[in-house]
């Protein structure tokens, strides 16, 4: 129902970690809060929930959201935050100040507050960082806002047939919606646009990025980006048709490797950072569920420090490749592009590989995406610099798995941290 990709799940983990203040709430019981704090009046009644989204972070909070099933059949997002030290009414207390970003569905309210458990609870669309999300939720408002940004002519949308669907959402961070827009007879606009909520923050990042003087603006790498609005955080983007492809293929590995060595050979003048990632202390915090576990993540070398940096994308991943229509590859969702260490964009892609196909060695994975990057001209990686981030990314992996409370979580992240600790860079590490 939120676009992300399904895993079981293990509510235990913060437990293990001596947190289990931080243990998501059991569907069933998270079914009779919600009926009893969250629906509306007249609304039928919560029948089940499916959990579909898991955010675990230690000493601090665990955010889980979910499908809810009503009577009739009908399903709505909850999300449920629960919070260390009694800082949900503090945060709750920011959310609700955020006005109309805190608006409820039709059949969910916008906030609720569970002291005994130090959760706040919401429902979709509200949201305390997505302020974007009040104007996505009212057709009217967001069709004038589209026209007023000059990315169609004034006018041009009927605005009771406007349609948006929700195509990806993580809470707090972002939100990804397909707009399919009804137009008046005559108007040569496109008829599909691509709208992204971001914290507006994040947003700024990502226009530094990605508008001109920007060279990333002209390269014609991605999505074009026809509006913003900045205080809300919202960000409207051409709509690319073509193939898109599943996390675990890479059977596209050698046009992916091209067309991410087009931007990393971009001037990288004057672009900001890339969005950083998790520090060596958050992930490490995460192996606490496994005393041997964190030990041997804590044998795993640290990422190395960049020969060159350049223009990346910061999250580079199979599906975020696109085969357009007309021909040629765009690089899809290019919220953390910006300037950093171009092996960090290659490890991520080779680390995926090695994540999903247990028994590839590492010349496997990196070999076809590596010919693909040798023909856009770019300069290439030594190889060893390549493995150390490799198993940077590998333990990230690790920890992603114990972050998301996947069932199974900490075998598969003793296979990644072993398999980091076999990578031929890092044979001194062995433990």
């Amino acid at each position: 129902m939120i676009g992300l990709r399904p895993y079981e799940r293990d509510a235990s983990l913060p437990g293990r970690a001596g947190e289990p203040h931080l243990a998501p709430i059991d569907e069933a019981s998270l079914v009779a809060l919600a009926d009893a704090a969250l629906r509306r009046p007249g609304s039928p009644r919560i029948e089940a929930a499916r959990w579909e989204y898991a955010r675990w972070r230690p000493g601090t909070s665990t955010c889980c959201a979910y499908a809810l099933r009503f009577a009739d059949g009908e399903e709505r997002i909850l999300v449920a935050k629960q919070y260390s030290g009694g800082r949900h009414r503090a945060v709750a207390a920011r959310g609700q100040a955020a006005g109309a970003a805190m608006e409820g569905g039709d059949r969910l309210r916008p906030m609720a507050i569970v002291d005994e458990r130090s959760v706040v609870l919401w429902g979709f669309p509200a949201d305390r960082a997505l302020l974007g999300h009040a104007r996505i939720a009212d057709s009217r408002s967001l069709a004038r806002w589209i026209e007023e940004s000059g990315a169609v002519p004034p006018r041009s949308i009927r605005r009771r047939r406007l349609r948006t669907r929700l195509l990806r959402y993580k809470p707090e961070h972002r939100s990804v919606w397909r707009l399919d827009l009804s137009l008046r007879a005559g108007s040569a606009a496109p008829a599909t646009l691509a709208l992204r909520a971001l914290r507006p923050e994040h947003l700024e990042r990502t226009l530094a990025a990605r508008c001109a003087p920007s060279p990333l603006a002209g390269a014609g790498l991605g999505p074009a980006v026809r509006a913003f609005e900045r205080r809300e955080g919202l960000l409207l983007e051409e709509w690319l048709e073509g193939e898109t492809f599943a996390p675990g293929s890479f059977h596209h590995a050698a046009a992916a490797g091209e067309t991410l060595g087009r931007l990393h050979a971009l001037s990288p003048g004057g672009g900001p950072a890339s969005g950083a990632g998790e520090s060596r202390d958050e992930l490490l915090a995460l192996f606490a569920v496994d005393p041997a576990l964190l030990r041997r993540a804590a044998g795993a070398p640290a990422a190395p420090a960049p020969e060159r940096r350049t223009w990346i994308h910061g999250d580079f991943h199979p599906d975020q490749v696109l085969r357009a229509a007309e021909g040629g590859w765009k690089l899809l969702d290019l919220d953390l592009a910006g300037i950093g260490d171009p092996a960090g964009d290659l490890a991520a892609w080779i680390a995926d590989h090695l994540e999903e196909s247990p028994g590839t060695d590492f010349a496997a994975a990196a070999e076809p995406l590596l010919a693909g990057y040798a023909e856009s001209g770019a300069p290439p990686v030594a190889a060893r610099r390549l493995a150390e981030a490799t198993a940077r990314e590998l333990v990230r992996r690790a920890a992603g798995a114990i972050r998301r409370l996947e069932a199974g979580a900490t075998d598969k992240a003793r296979r990644l941290v072993a398999a980091a600790l076999d990578l031929p860079a890092c044979g001194a590490a062995r433990r």
